[in-house]
């Protein structure tokens, strides 16, 4: 049965390889996962050294977590592929460490590009916005990762630590006017007891 793909003596041929179990081989798609395998062999370097990282910068030692997830950005190979958690943890940590807070928050900002759903991107997002002290960025940061996972403990906690307002209880009138005031004090008073 001829393919159409001339045999490479002394080669792995990844279209024999990959699509020996296929009734109709299928040439791109065989060549298409080889060079998907291939990426992930390359790739098994810069995803060790990501999981070192980002386990090193969770726990705090971001000294260690820098160095492996700088290996990686020095690398320079393969930036596509990055996920959005290699871009926030080295936005916050060189914000944090190096005190460089407006590349900190350019990486932060790029990861939730890359990666919206992560909320930890938010997370690093609003610690650096708190490193720049901009809270009302900070607490909007907060505000759109609690939107992606409202579970989140360290948001939550965040959250807290920043004392975000609640809504006026009557969203026509100004916070300021006396109607607002007094039934503001009324509903944290009302909170507090029960």
């Amino acid at each position: 049965m001829t393919t159409g793909i001339p045999e490479q003596p002394n080669r792995l041929n990844p279209y024999v390889f990959l699509c020996k179990f296929n009734d109709k081989p299928n040439p791109r798609r065989a060549s298409f996962e080889f060079l998907e395998g291939l990426r992930m062999v390359v790739s098994s370097d810069i995803s060790d050294d990501l999981k070192r990282g980002l386990e090193c910068c969770r726990r705090g030692d971001w000294n260690e977590g820098l160095r492996y997830l700088g290996r990686i950005a020095e690398g320079g190979e393969n930036r596509d592929d990055l996920p959005g958690l290699f871009y926030s943890y080295l936005g916050y940590g060189t914000a944090l460490v190096d005190r460089r807070i407006r590349d900190g928050i350019k990486l932060c900002k790029h990861s939730i590009k890359v990666g919206f759903y992560e909320s930890e991107n938010y997370l690093n997002l609003a610690r650096t916005y708190m490193l720049a002290n901009d809270r009302s960025r900070a607490v909007r940061a907060v505000r759109d990762g609690l939107k992606i996972d409202p579970q989140n403990q360290a948001l939550r906690k965040l959250r807290r630590e920043l004392g975000v307002r609640s809504s006026p209880v009557l969203s026509f009138l100004d916070r300021a006017n006396p109607v607002n005031v007094f039934l503001g004090r009324l509903r944290t008073a009302m909170r507090k007891k029960g």
